[in-house]
């Protein structure tokens, strides 16, 4: 079942977080890890091509609206210090806290 909560769709099955198939959060790691700089640059610049990309993978495993996901990934509070890992345990963070569904156990 989903639950709309005004800005985001939120997952609810009995109050039990979804992790996203395996392959599929597999796929998600890497491209977030590898990708870092490039996502790093679509945030600030008037470009979304890597993040486009990472919301079409999020969205392949949750079948949440990709508008939803992307608000999720622009909301992301970057800094000097941002590293590839803390990024993606951020975004996975987000995405759980948002809509119950994560990509990497925490």
């Amino acid at each position: 079942m989903f639950i709309y909560d005004g800005f985001f769709l939120t997952n609810v099955v009995n109050g039990w977080d979804i992790k996203i198939q395996k392959d599929l959060s597999k796929t998600i790691i890497d491209f977030s890890l590898y990708n870092f700089d490039n996502l790093i640059a679509d945030h600030f610049e008037d470009q979304s091509t890597y993040i486009n990309q990472l919301v079409q993978l999020i969205h392949r495993g949750t079948q949440l609206p990709t508008t939803n996901i992307t608000a999720i990934i622009l909301a992301q509070d970057i800094s000097e210090n941002d590293s590839p890992p803390s990024y993606m345990l951020r975004l996975n963070r987000d995405l759980k806290r948002h809509t119950g569904f994560y990509f990497i156990d925490d």
